[in-house]
């Protein structure tokens, strides 16, 4: 596995953009009122959902990266399996002595 598939890719760094751009819309229209009560509901729900899009983003990728490191963890333990199997044939060939 050389990288990861496009379409996880795609989706966490989409995610978190989104997520992004949902909190500069928040912060943007929460600037754009004079009283805490009218700036609340901005800051909650384009902050809130902003977090989650960023978070659900992030977790994409981290989940994508284990998936990545255990599939190579598992082609390197094959490799080795492999090698000592190989060696392990080899020693156990019988030996002729000259002497």
């Amino acid at each position: 596995m050389s990288g990861w598939p496009k379409s996880a890719l795609y989706t966490a760094v989409g995610l978190v953009a989104l997520g992004a751009i949902v909190i500069f819309l928040a912060w943007n229209g929460a600037a754009g009122k004079d009283y805490t009560q009218g700036q609340l509901p901005y800051v909650i729900s384009g902050g809130v959902g902003g977090l989650a899009l960023i978070i659900s983003g992030l977790a994409v990728g981290v989940v994508q990266a284990f998936r990545r490191d255990a599939a190579e963890l598992g082609q390197k333990l094959d490799a080795l399996l492999d090698a000592v199997q190989d060696q392990g044939a080899q020693s156990s060939a019988p030996r002729s002595r000259a002497s």
